[in-house]
Order: C-alpha cells, then structure tokens, then sequence
C-alpha cells in the first residue's frame, strides 16, 4: 500500500508539473492510445499490463487491458518451511472498458478529462511451489507440493481522469472502480507427510496467506476454519490504476 500511495503521490506530481502544457486545443484528431500500467507492479510480485483505448467519437471510447500478472511470495515467513521454489508461477488479467467522456464536464474531446466507464475484468492465478516442511511426528522435513489456483471476475463502473500532455503524452488516473467481483479459489497440499499433518499444514497454511493478502482475509476471515480446499464467493470488489501512455 505504501508502494502505491508513492506512486500516486508521484504523479500527481508530475501532473501539476505539466498541466501548463496541456491547456490548448488538439490540433490533430488522435484516436488511438496505447498504455502502461504504472500502479500494478505496487500490488503484485511482477506485473506487466498494457491498454489500448480507441476513440470512437468525440465523448467516447473503448479500451482492452491485457497482460501478465503474478502474486507475490507468501511463504517466506512461515514457519518451519524451508527450500521454497516455483515449480510454475502464472497468472494474467484481461480488463475491457466502455468509457463514456463527460461532454458538460469537459473542456476537450476524447481521449482527455472526465470519464464514467463500465468495464469487466478477470484475473487468473495459478501457482505450484515446492518446498519442504518439518513434520511434527519426525522433526524431519518432508518435501510437500502447494497447488493452487485463484480465478477472480469482476463487472463494476469506474471514475477516472485522463491528461493529455505535450498533444501525444496521456496520464489516465482511474481513481474509483466498485464492482460485484467472484472469487474462486482453490488450494491443496500433497507430499511426504501423513494425511493428517497435510490437512493440518493445509490449514495453517490458508490462515498465513490469508494474514498477507487484504482481498483475501475479508473474503476468508469468517470461513479459514471451515476451508476444505476450495471456495466460490461473490462479493464487492474494487479497481483502480495509473497509467502511462502514448497517443497517435
């Protein structure tokens, strides 16, 4: 979270910094923009998410968002779990976006100022690591193997501002995106240990992760003790982003 605040700080920043020049006319119709994700390597291990935003008159405009996306490392501290590795670490979002260019609130068309935007997303999330964990009968370590999978679909509104600076420079501030969002997620524990400690485990486990990951621990709080491996929530969720781009 503090990644974020800095990010957002930052580029207020250099917005204030710009927006001299970004007071006049366009004197050449753009319709095309093609964006970086700035604020998602802030809430994710690595993040690479592009957008292309077409306009498609002068108070709207359609955009797809797609790119690689995977959760950060949540075992490093729990507690008798050594020698972790990513056996395969993947995950990817697809977000599209209708946005609709308020014309009483803005000065310039589109791809510049006030925008309202109904969108759906999904992120997809799929991770196998390997690791060895102590077993409590032997005091041995034992290798184990955690699968899971997390695939989360959204459909909301989102409230953003885009600037165009310099006439071919945009910054797109999404700063308010509630959605109805489905969670579904599933984990489990093979390995060397008995049935008994990889229930066990299993369940610290989900409790350790639940403990790092806020979406998840108000998805999970009241349920981690009745978690059986899998789970289907549908509950609100929420999107924002700062991004980068470049208008031809």
């Amino acid at each position: 979270m503090e990644k974020l605040i800095k990010v957002f700080v930052f580029f207020g920043l250099v917005l204030f910094s710009f927006s001299s020049f970004s007071q006049r006319e366009d004197s050449v119709s753009r319709k095309n923009v093609i964006k970086y994700n700035l604020s998602a390597p802030a809430l994710y291990n690595s993040a690479f998410l592009f957008q292309y935003e077409r306009v498609l008159n002068p108070n709207r405009s359609v955009s797809v968002q797609v790119g690689r996306i995977t959760l950060p490392e949540l075992l490093k501290r729990f507690e008798n779990v050594q020698k972790i590795s990513n056996a395969e670490q993947f995950g990817y979002n697809v977000t599209f976006d209708y946005r609709f260019y308020l014309a009483k609130e803005n000065k310039y068309n589109a791809p510049r100022g006030v925008y309202i935007a109904p969108y759906a997303s999904i992120h997809h999330f799929k991770n196998i690591k390997d690791f060895e964990i102590q077993s409590a009968e032997t005091d041995e370590f034992e290798s184990v193997t955690l699968n899971s999978k997390m695939n989360i679909l959204s459909a909301g509104v989102a409230l953003g501002y885009q600037f165009v600076v310099w006439d071919r420079m945009t910054l797109d501030f999404l700063v308010l995106g509630p959605s109805i969002s489905n969670y579904n997620v599933e984990m489990a524990l093979d390995g060397d240990l008995p049935p008994v400690e990889l229930d066990e485990n299993l369940q610290l486990i989900i409790e350790h992760i639940v403990d790092r990951v806020p979406f998840l621990n108000n998805l999970l709080e009241d349920r981690v003790a009745e978690f059986d491996g899998r789970t289907n929530i549908s509950t609100m969720g929420f999107r924002y982003s700062v991004g980068i781009g470049f208008r031809f």
